[in-house]
């Protein structure tokens, strides 16, 4: 039997699933084989990150998945996932930031939590100096690992 395949517009499923079985839906209300539909960050949000990455020169931005991000040597290590500011930190400061008040372990998916990656807290992202501290622990974290670029 071959991988799951999509489902059509109208529930139905394609591809190697046979007529007439069951598809599963992922929490999130995906199948295996296709990507969830993923919201647009608010644009005052968007503003904001380009206003911070501006200060932190030393990282390049780009797009992940769509969404602004900041890299280092290839790394990601922040950006902007639908409503959320994410940051990829060493285990230490993860510790350290998921102990804040608001603070999530990162998520792109119900129930698929990313490792070593979390969700800034609204106060954070509303506080220059805290913000560029986490930016700052993050790209620090993505210049230590192995270059990709």
């Amino acid at each position: 039997m071959g991988r799951p395949a999509p489902v059509d517009g109208k529930g139905r499923a394609g591809g190697r699933i046979p007529a007439g079985r069951p598809v599963t839906l992922r929490p999130g209300g995906y199948t295996p084989g296709t990507m969830p539909k993923f919201e647009k960050s608010p644009a005052a949000l968007v503003e904001r990150f380009a206003q911070t990455a501006a200060r932190h020169p030393d990282a390049q931005q780009r797009q992940m998945f769509g969404y602004p991000a900041l890299f280092t040597g290839g790394n990601y290590a922040t950006g902007l996932f639908a409503e959320r500011w994410v940051v990829r930190l060493l285990p230490e400061d993860l510790a350290t930031l998921l102990a804040l008040p608001d603070a999530a372990p990162f998520s792109p998916m119900p129930g698929r939590s990313m490792a070593g990656w979390a969700s800034l807290p609204q106060t954070v992202v509303d506080d220059d100096a805290q913000l560029d501290e986490w930016i700052r622990r993050a790209v620090a974290f993505a210049a230590s690992l192995p270059s990709k670029a």
